[in-house]
C-alpha cells in the first residue's frame, strides 16, 4: 500500500538512513526527525496493514518535548499521535457534521479541524465543538483534553490490538538500588590508596 507517508518511513529503517523499530510488541517506537513536507507527525492506528517493524510514531524534531517552537513546542504532537497510535480519530472525522465522524459517542461532531487558539465556544455543527482535544490541530496551548470516551477506546485498543505493551518491562517500575548497610574497604593493587566498594 502506498500513502503520503511512505516516503517517510525511511526514518524506520536503518538500511535508509533512520533506525530499525525496538520489537513492536514491547514497545512503542518513536521516531524523531526532520520532516519537510509540513506535517509535525504521523501515526499508523493498530488496524493499519503495515509491516510490524514500522508500528509506531514519527514527529518533527522541533515538535518533540518542549521546545522553543511558538505554537508547538510543548509537547503535545507526541500525544496527539499516541492517540492515533492508540485508535483514536480527529474529533471531526471525515467533516461535513458526519454523526459517525471519530467513533467516540461523548465528543461533540464537529465540521473541521481547529487552528491557533480559539475562543471558546465555537460551534460549527449542532453542539459546541471540542476543539481544546488532543485530537484536533490546536496550537499545544490549548489542547488540554481526552473526552471520557476516548480515554475508554485508547484502554480498549490497548486490551484487543496492542496488549502485549502491558506486560512489557519497558511499563515496569525499575529497580532501585539502595545504599548497602556495610561498606567495604579494598585497596588497588596499583596503587595504595584506599578505595571504598559500595
Amino acid at each position: 500500500m502506498t500513502s503520503f507517508f511512505t516516503a517517510l518511513d525511511n526514518i524506520k529503517r536503518s538500511e535508509d538512513g533512520g533506525a530499525d523499530a525496538w520489537d513492536t510488541d514491547s514497545y512503542l517506537n518513536i521516531w524523531v526527525g526532520r520532516i519537510t513536507t509540513g506535517v509535525l507527525g504521523y501515526s499508523d492506528n493498530p488496524t493499519a496493514n503495515i509491516p510490524d517493524d514500522e508500528h509506531g510514531f514519527v514527529v518533527g524534531f522541533q515538535y518533540f518535548g518542549e521546545s522553543d517552537h511558538e505554537n508547538y513546542g510543548m509537547g503535545k504532537t507526541a500525544v496527539h499521535e499516541i492517540g492515533h497510535y492508540l485508535n483514536l480519530k480527529h474529533p471531526w472525522g471525515s467533516g461535513n457534521c458526519d454523526a459517525a465522524n471519530d467513533w467516540v459517542n461523548d465528543t461533540p461532531i464537529s465540521e473541521d479541524a481547529y487552528y491557533g487558539n480559539p475562543v471558546h465556544p465555537q460551534n460549527s455543527c449542532e453542539t459546541v465543538d471540542m476543539f481544546m482535544n488532543y485530537m484536533d490541530y490546536v496550537d499545544d496551548s490549548s489542547m488540554v483534553m481526552f473526552s471520557q470516551g476516548q480515554v475508554d477506546r485508547m484502554h480498549y485498543a490497548l486490551d484487543i490490538f496492542r496488549p502485549t505493551l502491558q506486560e512489557s518491562n519497558g511499563c515496569g517500575v525499575p529497580y532501585l538500588v539502595t545504599q548497602p548497610d556495610l561498606l567495604m574497604p579494598v585497596q588497588s593493587l596499583l596503587l595504595t590508596v584506599p578505595y571504598i566498594w559500595i
